[in-house]
This record gives C-alpha cells, sequence and structure tokens, in this order.
C-alpha cells in the first residue's frame, strides 16, 4: 500500500468503522457519531471516495487490503482473512497452496472448500509452532508478490494472560512455552524484516478480548437488535472460562489487559449448596487443584464435576462433544446451565451488562442450557437480571478469537478507537 492512502486510512479510520457498521447511515448521524461536524464529514468522505477507499454510495470498498487473523488455542490454532470491510476474505486457493508446502498432510485439517479458515492443532513445542507460523508466512509473502494478496496488519490472540501494552504473554497455565513470549518471537528475522518492509504490522491480543471485539461487530450484521448495547459481556469456553468486556461502548481490559479472569473466581457457596448431592454423586475429588492452586474456582468446578476431566483431558472436548455430552446427561447440563446463570447475575451486578454472548465451545450447546440459565437470573430479586440482561448465543464460536485478532489489527495499525458509541 502508499504511504498516501495509509495515512488518509489513519486520518479517517474511525469514519471508516462507523461506514462499516452503520452502511447507508445519514451525514448528520455520522457526523454526530465521530464528534465532528456535517462540513467536516462532507470533506472527509470526498477525500475518501478520491482515493477509492470508500464507493460513491460512503460503503467501504473491501478489496483496499486484507487483515489476517490468527488464534493460538490450548487445542486448535485458526487463520482467518478479512478484507477491508471487514467481511471474510475468501481463501480456498491460499489453502491449496499452503498444503503443498507442508510435508506431513496432517498438520493442515479441515481444508475443504466450505471451510473458510485454515487450522491446525496446536503444538506441543514453541519452536513448532513458530516453523508452522513461518511456514504460512513464506506462503504469504508469495502471494503479496504475485499480488494476490495486499496483506494491511496481521493481529494475533492467543490463551494466556497477554500483557497488551507490552504486547507480551505474561502468563500461560495452559501452553507453558508461551510464557514470556513477546510478539516478535513469533516469526523468524527474515520473517519480520519483510513484514517490516511491506508496513505489516502485527499485534498480540488476548481470546477472550479478540473474542468481544469479534462479538460486538458481527452484532451489527447477525443480529442489529442488540448492536446498540453498550454493556457486553462475552463468556468464552475454551480451555476454561473467560470473558471480554465492552463498557459504555469501549473495549475494557483493565490495566494491562488482564480483565476477564472469570474462570479463575470462587464458585459460589448457594451453588455448591443447592447441587450438593449431585456434586456428592459425582465423587468431586477435593484434592485435586485448578492451575489458579484453588479447588472450587469456576473452571475446577466446571471441568470437574459437569465433565468429570481433568484438565488435561477437557480441553480436547470440542463444540459437537461437548454437546452431544450434555445431551445424554441433563443433570449436568442443569448445573452447567445454572452455573453460567450465576455468572450472568453477577456480570449483571457489578458491571450493569446488558447482554451476556456466549461463545467458544459453548455457542453449540446453549439451547440446552438456556432453560436453567434463565431460572437462575429470574431467581434474583434486582430487577435488572431478570429483565435489562439479555442473553445471545453466537454463531461464530470458537472462531471468534480469530476475526476479533484480524479487526484488532485493524484498530492498532490505524490507531483507530475500540469505540462503539
Amino acid at each position: 500500500m502508499n504511504i498516501a492512502l495509509d495515512e488518509a486510512i489513519t486520518q479517517h479510520a474511525n469514519l471508516i468503522q462507523v461506514l462499516r457498521l452503520h452502511p447507508g447511515l445519514d451525514k448528520n448521524s455520522i457526523a454526530e457519531k465521530n464528534n465532528v461536524s456535517a462540513p467536516t464529514v462532507y470533506k472527509a468522505l470526498e477525500d475518501l471516495r478520491k482515493r477509492e477507499i470508500i464507493y460513491n454510495d460512503d460503503s467501504v470498498n473491501p478489496n483496499i487490503g486484507q487483515f489476517m487473523g490468527i488464534s493460538i488455542g490450548a487445542t486448535v490454532c485458526k487463520i482467518v482473512f478479512l478484507n477491508f470491510d471487514f467481511k471474510e476474505f475468501p481463501i480456498n486457493c491460499f489453502k491449496k497452496e499452503l498444503q503443498k508446502s507442508f510435508n506431513n498432510k496432517s498438520i493442515v485439517e479441515d481444508l475443504n472448500d466450505i471451510c473458510n479458515y485454515i487450522y491446525f492443532k496446536t503444538p506441543t513445542s514453541f519452536s513448532e509452532l513458530k516453523e508452522y507460523l513461518n511456514v504460512v508466512l513464506e506462503k504469504i509473502k508469495i502471494f503479496i508478490e504475485e499480488s494476490k494478496l495486499n496483506l494491511l496488519a496481521i493481529g494475533i490472540s492467543s490463551t494466556g494472560i497477554v500483557d497488551e501494552k507490552n504486547q507480551i504473554i505474561y502468563q500461560s497455565h495452559n501452553l507453558p512455552y508461551l510464557e514470556k513470549r513477546n510478539i516478535s518471537d513469533f516469526f523468524y528475522i527474515d520473517k519480520k524484516d519483510f513484514l517490516r518492509n511491506n508496513n505489516i504490522p502485527f499485534f498480540l491480543i488476548q481470546n477472550s478480548t479478540a473474542s468481544i471485539i469479534s462479538e460486538k461487530n458481527n452484532l451489527y450484521t447477525s443480529n442489529p437488535e442488540y448492536s446498540n448495547s453498550k454493556n457486553i459481556a462475552s463468556i468464552y469456553l475454551e480451555y476454561g472460562l473467560g470473558a471480554g468486556f465492552i463498557v459504555d461502548g469501549k473495549l475494557f481490559t483493565g490495566e494491562n489487559g488482564y480483565a476477564g479472569e472469570i474462570g479463575h473466581t470462587p464458585t459460589p457457596a448457594s451453588l455448591l449448596y443447592k447441587f450438593k448431592d449431585f456434586i456428592d454423586k459425582i465423587g468431586f475429588d477435593t484434592n485435586s487443584k485448578c492451575v489458579c492452586n484453588s479447588i472450587g474456582c469456576l473452571d475446577h468446578i466446571m471441568r470437574s464435576v459437569v465433565f468429570n476431566k481433568s484438565k488435561i483431558n477437557f480441553k480436547d472436548m470440542n463444540s459437537n462433544e461437548i454437546r452431544n455430552f450434555l445431551e445424554s446427561n441433563p443433570e449436568q447440563a442443569q448445573f452447567l446451565g445454572t452455573l453460567l446463570g450465576y455468572i450472568t447475575n453477577m456480570l449483571a451486578a457489578i458491571l450493569n451488562i446488558n447482554l451476556v454472548v456466549f461463545t467458544g465451545k459453548l455457542y453449540k450447546s446453549t439451547d440446552l442450557l438456556y432453560k436453567y440459565i434463565e431460572q437462575t437470573t429470574d431467581e434474583s430479586n434486582l430487577k435488572f437480571n431478570r429483565g435489562d440482561c439479555k442473553i445471545y448465543t453466537s454463531d461464530k464460536g470458537t472462531l471468534s478469537p480469530a476475526l476479533g485478532a484480524a479487526m484488532y489489527s485493524y484498530y492498532k495499525k490505524y490507531s483507530s478507537s475500540l469505540d462503539w458509541n
């Protein structure tokens, strides 16, 4: 991309995001959302049209370039591409070429024409993960040189506790080899030089935080009635339970990006009391501990009581297996639904959340759990828990972090506000 075009996008990054989310919005409303005067908006729109960043109808030109999102999970890694309008970019040709680059064809899985993303099992060592990512980048390099891609930025979302300010994975119980890894550690020197020379920056974010970015943006197309929600939590299930937050219309991550570790909060005593007979029947092992060194945190109770799994065995369960298990075990489904209802009540009480999005490995099972979630929220005497806090299931599920990472790379590269007001 030429420098002048890059500068124009940076100058109007917030305006472009408004046009993405609100196609057909009148000029006065656009001005209001950007906190500028109408004449300023008219001038900015004209500049964007001249540069062909937007079309004459003010819709965003999707062909400006692509954003790449990589999610690193405890079990699988996923890679997606978004066009400039944040729509999924078709990569079938790229996947087929990538397959040829791997000697072991089992590395890259699910390479059918329906699946518009790449995924492979998370490697057991950092050196192996780095090798996989650099094989992908080598193929991207070729596609860029052949003008088949115009990659603008890369976002990497990761399991663990991510220090977004310093772009480092502070801690990772699920994948210990990620601990203290800086964003620049993921790529070989020659690949970093190529990305730098082509003005393709890369950024690091936590999986749950990336997920809420994806879920919030996705609401505008998948469920417009919820798109104006300004206080949202996404509850993301992977190895454990994490959360992402939009508060007052803005992304909330805490001081260094650590917010959202809800899985490592204590399980309410009232929940344990209510299901005491069931827990005793399951035979909960009080000598085992969670990775956070707790016996009774939400993650530990969920894995041990609901799924009767160790932390190692639980991470291998996928969305379909979780659904099949809950269908066959209604008592476990009731317990999990009640647990999620408690979390919903807690978030509504503490942050006055008005929308909770269930995502990750939960997204195929929530229809089995809604009854118990709503029973729990209805039992609360606090009106906002019953009426004002809605619940919603993502249609992106475990792909949300990769999508959110790609979107995050736009916000970071072009200094756009993570603000949906």
